[in-house]
């Protein structure tokens, strides 16, 4: 444990503006939706058959597990590989940001990758193997508390960032 200040590692220092600078939190909120937009299209895919329209009113009929697994397996799917492959979502490559570590600035590892990648969804992997009810409703705000952390971190970072070590920086 450490106790003597001098004995931790120096915060690292970026860039104000240009690359490797911390992108604002506009630009990471719409490479966010732009990610939500496109993930939006295989999760109205897979429940549109059970969809249910009487007049001015939707509602939903009971799910297959199946759905609700792929509900929950797709997004993670989608950013763990566009994370090992371009260290970036669709949304960050359109919007100039990648991901790097936190302490170098560099390439993360790919298990920091798939770590940053998971923690968003961890709630919704664990409201997989639980009755609905208000143990999975909690569980289902873990997306939003992770993501959300940016707004109150000076570095801008998510817990998904903070859990795997990493930042997200403009290219």
């Amino acid at each position: 444990m450490l106790t003597d200040e001098s004995e931790r590692a120096p915060l690292p220092v970026f860039p104000h503006t240009g690359p490797g600078s911390m992108p604002s939190l506009g630009l990471r909120l719409a490479a966010r939706l732009f990610d939500f937009l496109v993930l939006s299209l295989p999760w109205l895919a897979l429940h549109w058959p059970y969809l249910r329209f009487e007049g001015t009113e939707m509602s939903l009929r009971q799910l297959p597990h199946w759905v609700s697994v792929l509900a929950v397996v797709i997004p993670v799917a989608y950013e763990v590989v566009f994370l090992l492959l371009f260290r970036a979502t669709p949304g960050k490559l359109l919007f100039g940001m990648r991901v790097a570590g936190f302490a170098s600035g560099g390439h993360p590892n790919g298990h920091q990758l798939v770590m940053r990648a998971i923690v968003p969804f961890l709630g919704s992997l664990l409201t997989l193997a639980m009755p609905t009810g208000a143990p999975a409703a909690v569980l289902a705000m873990v997306e939003p508390v992770v993501f959300g952390w940016v707004l109150f971190d000076p570095y801008r970072r998510g817990w998904h960032d903070r859990a795997a070590g990493t930042v997200v920086l403009r290219v």
